[in-house]
């Protein structure tokens, strides 16, 4: 009975990480890695745990352990004191990578089958997240990385966002806005292509933050950000609903909507991010309540 015993684990901890009892899951994944027989049973505990790091605001060690995981599965992202000429040179091979290759060429990619790598692509794209929120060129490398990666093994639903992420980068870093927009349309079609709706969260988020703000009214942006609440609630995907949330209430705020509706709309959001433990995104969400 050990595969029904560590998929009953799995789920038990999953479940316990998107309740915010993170004792329990912590109980549940001591007993996955005391007792799984191969690295490989390990993974989904070391996604649960790397998460649940974050959610509670250790970002440092979700990163380190993230990282040490990525290193074990042939993916390691050498980080040394000279960023500036790491980040130039992972760049530059990312757009010789993608020289030459058209919307179309793009969209038509054969499919990732190697598991290690899409095992990789996944965990580059969680950490993105926390990358994002406290080391900027760790993040760059991640997004180039996934990029990388996909290029040359084909793309999984955890490419998605790292085609939207570069379109991020191109928009802040380089002010290439018609390059960013370009690469975060083609993210939507791709998730609408493979119908990667537990990706939505991420790819709306750094389009409707990074990208569309240069060509669109920021307005436009409130829409997408709630529904991208409420889907990525319903697929369980908490961080990326609870992050959507936070970027809601921001550009709520940088909107001019009235400061009362602010107030209350931080305040409703705040408790959610309570409730399910999110200290990170709530700490973020905090001064925009009491600026309101």
């Amino acid at each position: 009975h050990y595969d029904l015993c560590l998929q009953l684990y799995e789920s038990y901890a999953e479940s316990s990480y998107c309740q915010g009892k993170f004792v329990e899951m912590n109980y549940a994944l001591q007993d996955i890695f005391d007792n799984a027989t191969s690295s490989d049973d390990k993974l989904q505990a070391y996604f649960t745990l790397v998460r649940a790091l974050g959610a509670q605001n250790k970002l440092p060690e979700a990163l380190e352990t993230g990282l040490f995981f990525l290193s074990e599965l042939g993916e390691p992202i050498v980080i040394s004191s000279d960023t500036k000429a790491i980040f130039l040179a992972e760049f530059s091979k990312t757009k010789h990578m993608l020289d030459g290759k058209t919307d179309d060429d793009l969209l038509s990619m054969s499919i990732m089958t190697n598991k290690t790598k899409i095992t990789a692509v996944r965990l580059m794209s969680i950490l993105s997240l926390y990358a994002y929120l406290s080391d900027q060129k760790l993040y760059s490398l991640l997004v180039f990385r996934m990029l990388q990666t996909s290029l040359l093994h084909g793309i999984c639903h955890e490419s998605i966002p790292g085609f939207a992420s570069y379109g991020g980068l191109l928009s802040c870093c380089f002010r290439d806005i018609e390059g960013a927009y370009r690469f975060g349309q083609l993210s939507l079609r791709l998730l609408e292509k493979f119908e990667a709706k537990e990706c939505l969260g991420q790819v709306y988020l750094v389009i409707y933050s990074l990208i569309n703000g240069w060509i669109e009214s920021h307005y436009s942006s409130l829409e997408p950000l709630q529904f991208a609440y409420s889907n990525q609630m319903r697929c369980g995907e908490i961080q990326y609903a609870m992050m959507s949330a936070r970027q809601y209430c921001t550009h709520m705020y940088q909107c001019g909507v009235e400061l009362s509706t602010v107030e209350k709309t931080c305040e409703d959001y705040g408790k959610m991010m309570i409730e399910h433990k999110q200290d990170l995104f709530y700490k973020y969400t905090l001064p925009y309540r009491q600026a309101s």
